[in-house]
């Protein structure tokens, strides 16, 4: 009662010319109810006001305040609700930088090996496969040199979860777990439960390895026994995976001539949602590339990675609706699909659709959006196709 008295007795004498700067400041960059929490705060003396910077670099052309409200107090009775205000205060800017990414989502796209020059089709397939809900399985096949492993290196750097394996060095019980005697941790793919499991040269893999990837894949959850002891291990995993071809290097042009190249099955190529041939350039798009190199094309990614990463996190929760409407276009698209099938490289099977499906919602939630539109699934379609013809 003293405390409240006392406060509002400090609250009657006017703030300084400075303070009400501020606090007007203040009003037009929070939420009305944050702003009155903060000049109670202000005008009672029990905290100080002031603005410092957000905690990410701001994007070059995006339309946000690059500083936030920040209060701070000497007094200990105080300091709990000054943290909860300024981490309210953190959370509004946050959300404030996000909507304005959201309108920019090549932005993703452009921060995956932005020192790889080309395969544009390629680093949208692996944005939108950040922003997937349920699993989306990417394959890079390419002749050495193509920048496959910086590839997946750099899809690897925006995921809040995510881990790295090579397929020469990782074993089947490596790829489920590791065991130190009795001790037995995650592996590789229960590391990204949820997340984004990259191996690079999984053709490198010993076929009888794979047994949890399959499992991983198709499941969601994979299964080890020792000692008389059963465990299960959720791997919820989007796969990011890349091979060379059977022959180290692509040879063939046809449909038929490349699928007899491809160093894998059928068991674990029907798995992947998406499987991208990559070659080398050829001379016109060599001498494009050299032409963006002399011009300065830039390496430097346009989005922070912890930036990414927080943005991909904060869209993980956002639930995506396919409407009813859409439903024509995608049965639509299914069968064009299908009449194309002898053109392609893998077959079109309900997996292929269920992967476009999952796209799509992908393509919203990139742009923070709770249902799918008609652009979405024709970006989910340019990716689909593109990773379906050679």
């Amino acid at each position: 009662m003293v405390r409240r008295f006392s406060d509002l007795l400090r609250a009657l004498v006017p703030p300084d010319s400075e303070t009400r700067a501020k606090l007007g400041k203040a009003r037009g960059m929070v939420p009305a109810p944050l702003a009155g929490r903060i000049e109670r705060l202000v005008r009672a003396r029990r905290a100080k006001l002031g603005f410092t910077r957000i905690p990410y670099p701001i994007p070059s052309g995006i339309d946000a305040a690059p500083e936030m409200v920040s209060l701070s107090t000497d007094d200990v009775t105080t300091r709990e609700e000054v943290g909860e205000v300024n981490s309210a205060c953190l959370e509004h800017a946050r959300r404030a930088l996000f909507r304005a990414i959201a309108a920019r989502p090549e932005l993703f796209r452009d921060s995956i090996a932005p020192g790889i020059i080309g395969f544009p089709v390629v680093k949208e397939a692996l944005a939108l496969q950040l922003f997937a809900e349920e699993p989306v399985h990417v394959l890079l096949i390419g002749d050495p040199g193509t920048g496959k492993t910086v590839l997946l290196q750099g899809a690897s750097e925006l995921h809040p979860i995510s881990s790295f394996g090579l397929g020469s060095g990782t074993s089947g019980a490596g790829l489920a777990v590791t065991v130190k005697g009795n001790d037995i941790r995650p592996g590789l793919l229960s590391l990204a439960d949820k997340g984004l499991c990259c191996i690079d040269e999984l053709n490198l893999m010993a076929k009888e390895d794979r047994a949890p990837l399959y499992s991983a894949m198709e499941k969601g959850f994979f299964t080890y026994d020792k000692a008389g002891h059963h465990f299960r291990f959720d791997a919820r995993v989007r796969l990011l995976a890349t091979a060379n071809p059977a022959k180290t290097k692509f040879t063939g042009r046809t449909p038929e001539e490349l699928r007899a190249e491809l160093p894998f099955d059928a068991a674990l190529l029907s798995r992947f949602h998406l499987l991208f041939i990559m070659r080398k350039p050829g001379k016109e798009e060599f001498l494009e590339i050299t032409r963006r190199m002399v011009k300065g094309a830039s390496a430097k990614p346009p989005l922070d990675a912890g930036l990414a990463r927080d943005y991909v996190k904060h869209a993980a929760v956002l639930k995506v609706e396919l409407p009813a409407g859409l439903e024509k276009d995608i049965s639509a698209l299914a069968e064009s699909l299908k009449e194309r099938e002898a053109t392609f490289i893998q077959e079109v099977s309900p997996r292929t659709i269920v992967g476009l499906i999952r796209l799509a919602k992908a393509s919203a939630r990139m742009e923070l959006r709770g249902a799918v539109e008609k652009r979405d699934i024709e970006r989910a379609r340019d990716v689909l196709l593109s990773s379906l013809t050679a």
